[in-house]
């Protein structure tokens, strides 16, 4: 509730005292925020089996968008949050095993991704044998990885489809295997990677797929890019159990 742009201000200190932000209830019409938390915990209580205190409710009656930012658009952000979408096919698509212990090297690694397994559920299905009577569909245990390397292929479309492309961020990636790439200093690396690639196929009038790895790669040592997960021995975060 919190998300993109959204400010609490019993979470966020000083700046966003009661009554500096609009909330976001009054912004999409609905009846009050009253009302609105009501049906929102009422939900929450029966997916959790938990009743919420009234200091939570009225907590959280206080959740509203940030009168400081986004003026311009009525303090709602221009881009919304878009965890997933649609993906290139490629040469190689990249999948749960090549984030975890069965894959993690590659030949034609270009970058390092380090973030967990994070797979979110598609929705709760209930279930009334279960906990609170829900079960969340499609949700995977979360488990620590270690850094792996992502291979320069998955950037790159099928041969017979285009020539002259190169996909940093919707790469070829299968839904698990996208979960931990989807994170923003590893789309940097594999923006890194991209660039690099097209300076070089630039300056020999060559395609992507022309390029020799090898070349690439050392472009990129020279500018300080990680391609080796060898040096990384440990899973990240502890807290949770390794994926092995």
């Amino acid at each position: 509730m919190a998300d993109q742009g959204h400010r609490s201000p019993a979470l966020f200190g000083k700046h966003h005292k009661p009554g500096t932000y609009t909330p976001a209830w009054e912004l999409h019409a609905i009846t009050s925020r009253a009302s609105t938390h009501t049906r929102l915990l009422n939900s929450v209580s029966t997916i959790s089996g938990k009743v919420h205190p009234e200091s939570i409710r009225e907590q959280l009656c206080g959740y509203g968008l940030a009168a400081d930012e986004f003026t311009d658009n009525e303090n709602w952000p221009w881009h919304i949050y878009v965890r997933e979408a649609r993906r290139l096919i490629g040469e190689y698509v990249m999948t749960q095993a090549d984030v975890t212990e069965a894959n993690r090297f590659k030949e034609d690694s270009v970058a390092l991704g380090n973030f967990y397994l994070d797979v979110h559920p598609v929705r709760m299905v209930k279930e009334p044998a279960a906990v609170g009577g829900y079960v969340p569909e499609g949700e995977m245990p979360r488990r620590s990885l270690r850094p792996y390397a992502i291979a320069y292929r998955s950037l790159l479309p099928r041969r017979d489809e285009a020539a002259n492309l190169l996909v940093p961020v919707a790469l070829s990636a299968s839904h698990v295997g996208f979960s931990p790439i989807r994170m923003e200093p590893t789309w940097g690396m594999l923006g890194h990677a991209v660039g690099a690639a097209i300076v070089l196929c630039m300056g020999t009038q060559r395609m992507p797929f022309e390029l020799p790895v090898g070349e690439l790669q050392a472009r990129l040592l020279s500018e300080g890019q990680i391609i080796d997960p060898s040096p990384f021995t440990e899973y990240w975060p502890k807290k949770w159990p390794p994926q092995e």
